[in-house]
Order: structure tokens, then sequence, then C-alpha cells
């Protein structure tokens, strides 16, 4: 790191992080923050529960990180977490102390210390290395969010939503008020309204935790993919039985079904689930 306000912030984070996990085996996030006086005070969050979980922690303390850095009087702040990560060389995740280190003149930076346990219960720590990261503290906006993070950002909480509910209203429910429509058409279009309405908000949630920069956003966003999928597929499944069962007249053919709820979804979960993986935007925006 550059700048010397970081290198003595993490002089306070890290060897406290390195204590704690070798008497307790883990901790839970903690921040500390650097005035302009030079001063370096320890900072904590909760929300009044005994055990809060650390993504909530990591959540609160960076929304109470970013309050304090816009009143003027800090020139650094940063946040120590026990996380994951894939150190440089590796193909395997590992535990690992983290560190994500922010300085007033914009420079940011994630540090990570790998480390593994032995079968005796000891720490053996890797070698440390350092990533730049997205400000999310000093920052004018509470947004910094762009390029196709931001595209993601539209699709989730716009795009898919609204063509998925406009199908809805237009077509489903009317059909399902529809006296003439036979009874099993209206126990598939149930399951299709049952199914895909809670995705469409699933899709607005996951959307906006990326929006606002929420610590646990990219795992959300991962498992609303994952389900996207999966329903999916599972409702494909379900119409070829109702096809075999009962083959109504009119009926949209399957390879469009299968287009609509098989190879579109599995196109857009593999093309967002990889960006999320891969982005540097994405690991350097969020915890």
């Amino acid at each position: 790191m550059s700048h010397p306000d970081l290198n003595q912030l993490l002089d306070s984070l890290l060897p406290l992080a390195e204590r704690l996990l070798a008497e307790r085996g883990d901790f839970p996030p903690f921040g500390g923050i650097m005035n302009q006086a030079g001063e370096i005070v320890a900072v904590g969050a909760g929300d009044g529960e005994e055990h809060p979980p650390s993504q909530k922690v990591l959540e609160l303390m960076t929304q109470t990180l970013r309050q304090r850095t816009r009143s003027g009087q800090l020139r650094a702040v940063g946040i120590g977490y026990d996380g994951r990560t894939t150190p440089p060389g590796q193909t395997e995740k590992c535990d690992a102390v983290c560190a994500s280190l922010e300085h007033q003149s914009g420079e940011a930076v994630n540090l990570i210390l790998p480390y593994k346990r032995t079968t005796k219960g000891e720490i053996q720590f890797g070698q440390k290395f350092s990533t730049l990261r997205v400000p999310q503290f000093f920052v004018s906006s509470e947004t910094p969010i762009g390029g196709w993070l931001l595209v993601l950002c539209f699709v989730l909480v716009v795009s898919y939503p609204a063509t998925g509910l406009y199908h809805i209203f237009k077509y489903t429910i009317p059909n399902l008020l529809d006296s003439h429509v036979p009874i099993r058409t209206v126990l598939l279009l149930s399951v299709y309204a049952v199914v895909f309405v809670p995705i469409a908000v699933f899709s607005i949630v996951a959307g906006m935790r990326l929006w606002l920069v929420r610590p646990d956003a990219v795992s959300f966003t991962k498992r609303f993919l994952l389900t996207y999928l999966g329903a999916n597929i599972g409702y494909f499944v379900v119409w070829v039985f109702w096809i075999l069962i009962a083959p109504p007249s009119g009926a949209v053919s399957v390879a469009e079904m299968g287009w609509s709820h098989v190879v579109g979804p599995i196109l857009f979960v593999a093309l967002w689930y990889s960006y999320l993986e891969r982005s540097k935007r994405v690991r350097a925006t969020y915890l």
C-alpha cells in the first residue's frame, strides 16, 4: 500500500485478527478508523442481537463507516473479517484473514492473509497479498456501480421482473379467470403463476442488494440465478408431462418451450454466474 495511513491502520487490524484467530479459532468482523489527528480507534456494529451473522455485521458496519466518512473527520477506515479466498497461483479456496482499507485520498485495497488449521489445531498463515477494490466508504454516492455490473442490476430489478410479470398479468391471469379454459390448463397456469411471481420478487431483491453494495449481494444473486434456472427447468418438465398426459389443441411447440424454459435460462445463468465469478469489478466492489 502506498499511503502510510493505511499501513498504520492495517498494523492495528491484522494483529488483532491473528490473535483472536489463534485464541478462538475465528473472529467476528471489526473495524478501525483513523481521525484527522492520526489517532486510530476501534469500532464495531450491532443491532441488539447477541450473536448476529457475520454478513449482517459487515453490512451494518459498512453503512456506519460510510456515514461517518461524510462528516470529514476521518482520514482512513478499515474492516477486518474472516473470509474465504483463492490465493494467486492456486485454484482452491481457503480461509483468510481479510482487511478492507480505504483512505480519503481515494486509495482502496483489500489485504488478504490466507491461513489453514493443522491437525493439531494450530494456525498456519500463508503469503499475504492485496487487491484493489472500488471505494465503499469515501464515496459521494451510495452506489459505486458501473459497467456490466450496472447492466446486471438493471436486468434483475427492471427487465426480467417487468417482462415476467407482464406475461403473468397479460396472459396467465386472464386465462385463469376464463370459465371456458379447461381445468387441466387452469392447473398448469396456476403452477406458472405460483412459481414465477416469487421468482420475479427474488430477482428484484437480488438486484437491489447488488445496487446497494450489500456484502452478501454476490452470493445472494448466485442463489437467485440457480433458483431461476431450477424453476424454469422444473416448469418445463411439468409442461412436458402435461402434454404427454393430456395434449391440448393449439399448444406451443416443445422447441419453443424448450428455448424459453431450458436453453434461454441456461445461457442467461451461465453468462451472469460466470461474470460474478470472474469479474474484477465484482471482486473489488463487494466485501
